[in-house]
């Protein structure tokens, strides 16, 4: 039987455990971090920073330690016998990426996609992998030891090639991930504009119903990944789309934030038969911190709409797809 003291210790740890994930969680929204930047690192011409896009890249035996590598793109990279100790890796791409042997104790992943990827032999000692996707990941004699798993639980120092979870009472300290300065998104003449002068068209339905509409529906004809400048911003987004269809059918521009449904705007636009279509409309959003924003276009009806089609082909007649982002301190 437990005393009321054993019981109380029993519910800080607990509490402290959950401490622990959510400030993991809260210094990745925060803004206002700003640490002194990490040295660049440039292999075979890629740059290896904040966001880097470097699907594919040969980083075999690459020494990273306690690099910035936040929401970069390294799917199917290799990266074998790299040394990534305490590297910050949140929401990354390291799908079907080449892991084996590396060095990664101390590693911040959290939210990373580690889906189809090789972590034979890789040392991921007090690693953090809360909510990192890893359908398919291969992790034979990898060392999960103190590592904070998918789950939340902490692996048992017996944790080879599987995470065995402690009892929830288990202490944990949580990395801290290396912060290089997040630099809000400039907004050059006060305001930020996002072009997309292409002709594309598309037959993928994007539902007119709020409710339906889903990130995977329709197409993207442009999006970001913004920093605002203030902790509580008002976002002013103004988006211009001219649009075209061979069949009466409804156009449909749905406005994403986070990567998650529903959107934050949905609007649709009846298209007559051979005729164009100009979407001009005007919304508010409020954030807190980093934001991703995608605007995805599509037909309501089974069909083809097409955007930036120009009259006669000639495009110095048409203004091609735009946003514009301005932004205020929305207080608070």
């Amino acid at each position: 039987m437990r005393t009321p003291a054993a019981r109380g210790t029993r519910r800080f740890l607990q509490r402290r455990t959950r401490w622990a994930v959510a400030a993991a969680l809260l210094v990745l929204s925060s803004i206002d971090i700003h640490p002194a930047s990490a040295q660049t690192v440039t292999i075979h011409g890629c740059e290896l920073v904040y966001a880097s896009q470097c699907a594919g890249a040969d980083l075999s035996g690459v020494d990273l330690r306690n690099g910035f590598l936040a929401r970069s793109n390294l799917a199917g990279a290799n990266l074998r016998n790299a040394d990534l100790t305490g590297v910050n890796l949140w929401k990354t791409n390291l799908s079907k990426a080449d892991l084996s042997q590396a060095k990664m104790a101390g590693t911040f992943l959290a939210m990373t996609d580690l889906r189809g990827a090789d972590l034979r032999g890789a040392d991921l000692q007090h690693a953090f992998l809360f909510r990192a996707l890893t359908d398919n990941a291969n992790f034979e004699g990898a060392n999960l030891a103190g590592a904070r798993w998918v789950t939340g639980a902490i692996c048992a120092p017996d944790s080879v090639g599987e995470c065995h979870p402690l009892p929830a009472t288990a202490e944990y300290d949580v990395p801290m991930p290396h912060w290089q300065d997040l630099k809000p998104t400039p907004l050059p003449s006060g305001h930020l504009t996002l072009i997309n002068d292409a002709t594309i068209t598309v037959t993928k339905l994007l539902p007119a119903d709020l409710s339906k509409a889903q990130t995977t529906d329709g197409a993207a004809f442009t999006g970001i990944s913004y920093i605002p400048k203030y902790f509580s911003s008002t976002l002013h987004i103004h988006v211009v789309a001219p649009v075209y269809a061979e069949k009466d059918n409804v156009a449909v521009i749905a406005v994403f934030a986070y990567d998650r449904s529903p959107p934050i705007k949905l609007v649709s636009l009846p298209v007559a038969a051979a005729n164009r279509a100009l979407f001009d409309f005007n919304f508010d959003f409020k954030v807190r911190g980093e934001v991703d924003l995608q605007f995805r276009l599509g037909p309501g009806e089974p069909g083809a709409i097409t955007w930036n089609a120009a009259p006669d082909g000639d495009k110095s007649k048409l203004n091609p797809a735009t946003v514009t982002i301005d932004e205020s301190d929305a207080g608070g």
